[in-house]
């Protein structure tokens, strides 16, 4: 049949379709944009192919708004490079990113060539607003290979970009990501004031306004990292309470992406608050939910969460085989983030199932992880464990070494939380020099608490300083 032809058939099925069901267009737009497509209206199959990706989006359908997406960028390249063509190829490239980030992970090289073909794009056209979205992607990308330097100079340029314009979805997303690259560098103070700031405005702009997702995925974000930074600041009561937010806001929402990434945060508080079986029941419900929609980002951190878990609570074993695999896992797919915090928590199931070399070797290339990527946020515990397995060893000189740099980046990022854990530590260690003034930094500390004294941590030191 010739070609001219075949359109033509097409065209008709199209108009059939139309007069038999108005709402195609609306409820059908992937069967509509197949028709456009054979009968060679392309701006239309864009447009069509564009709708019906959108929609499978939202409906965390991912790996069909991808091919959706797909099928609208390869026909957009039959049109001619004009202003109009890029900015539309713009908004394609910039939509597909998020379902890729959600099946692959923030590290995927499909997700870098995507973003790295809108900064080009970027440069031709006068596009401000799409600037910041593929500078988010690009961040994510480089945050997510635990290239600290990367992600800082994005991170730099997506805040002063922000600052220049009047959209509060913008000015709330350079706070964001302000706050939780300040995080991961380890200025506490300066990642709460973002944080802080970034949640005041949420507040103030949309407690009383309709959402779309991503806004609402943004505020989960926002809620979620802002509890992480209080637990390490010495709120743990705060912390938890925000954390518990986020939850019950991101359930409110409905999206199964947000609902994963909020029970992935409280398992990771809880494991903070040494709670094990909570972390286990968390990590577990976030993993159903990435298994059932493929979200392979939050699959392995609730395995390595779940793993950490089955080790506290005796089954050594398998959490050391669950944490490995899952570790493996991120590592193929570059998803590096937060590695030098994952094995510090393969160091403690190590130290728990009584292999002290193992844990020393995993700690060790946990802290040079640390120092080489520049991921800070958990140096100061880091050099805290390592100090406390020297002790258990008997080298107590070194270990003395390790849990003063402890204490001494702890002060620096203001981590008071992980500061009274190392003094704890430190008070043991002069114990066995029969030094009781050792005990006297742990009091500082716990004095300036204001709030959880329920927590194992600050339990430990009551017990300390009462016995």
């Amino acid at each position: 049949m010739l070609t001219r032809t075949r359109q033509h058939y097409h065209r008709l099925i199209i108009k059939l379709l139309k007069a038999d069901n108005p709402d195609v267009m609306e409820h059908r737009p992937e069967l509509l944009a197949q028709h456009y497509s054979a009968a060679g209206e392309i701006e239309a199959a864009i447009t069509l192919w564009a709708q019906a990706a959108q929609q499978a989006s939202n409906q965390s359908a991912n790996a069909e708004a991808i091919t959706h997406f797909t099928k609208a960028l390869e026909f957009i390249q039959q049109l001619p490079e004009t202003p109009g063509r890029i900015h539309q190829e713009l908004t394609l490239l910039t939509c597909m990113g998020i379902p890729l980030v959600k099946i692959h992970g923030y590290g995927a090289e499909d997700v870098v060539h995507i973003y790295d073909r809108a900064y080009t794009l970027c440069q031709q056209v006068d596009a401000s607003h799409q600037l910041v979205p593929v500078l988010r992607g690009l961040w994510t990308f480089y945050l997510s290979h635990a290239d600290h330097q990367k992600a800082t100079n994005i991170q730099q340029q997506l805040q002063q970009l922000t600052q220049q314009v009047d959209e509060p979805t913008l000015i709330l997303l350079g706070h964001q990501i302000t706050g939780f690259t300040l995080f991961c560098c380890g200025n506490m103070p300066q990642a709460h004031h973002h944080l802080a700031q970034a949640w005041d405005l949420y507040e103030s702009y949309y407690t009383n306004t309709p959402r779309p997702s991503d806004v609402s995925e943004l505020g989960v974000t926002i809620l979620t990292e802002l509890a992480h930074v209080l637990w390490f600041l010495g709120r743990p009561d705060m912390a938890l309470h925000q954390s518990r937010n986020a939850l019950r806001f991101a359930q409110t929402t409905g999206y199964p992406y947000s609902i994963g990434y909020a029970l992935i945060k409280n398992a990771w508080l809880y494991r903070y608050l040494q709670n094990a079986e909570l972390t286990q029941t968390y990590a577990e419900q976030a993993i159903h939910i990435a298994e059932e929609k493929e979200f392979l980002y939050w699959l392995t951190h609730g395995k390595i969460l779940q793993g950490w878990s089955f080790a506290m609570q005796g089954q050594e074993e398998l959490g050391i085989s669950t944490i490995r695999k899952s570790l493996k896992e991120r590592e193929q797919a570059g998803m590096l983030r937060a590695r030098s915090e994952h094995l510090a928590m393969l160091t403690e199931a190590y130290t728990q199932n009584g292999q002290t070399e193992a844990a020393l070797q995993t700690l060790n290339y946990a802290i040079h992880f640390s120092d080489t990527q520049g991921e800070q946020f958990y140096r100061a515990e880091l050099y805290r464990l390592k100090g406390a397995l020297l002790v258990k060893e008997g080298g107590y000189k070194e270990a003395e070494i390790y849990i003063e740099e402890a204490l001494q980046i702890a002060r620096t990022q203001h981590a008071k939380i992980i500061e009274l854990r190392a003094a704890i530590t430190f008070g043991h260690l002069q114990r066995s020099y029969g030094k009781p003034e050792g005990f006297d930094h742990i009091a500082t500390i716990f004095n300036s608490f204001t709030e959880g004294f329920d927590t194992i941590d600050l339990q430990r030191a009551q017990n300390l300083l009462n016995g």
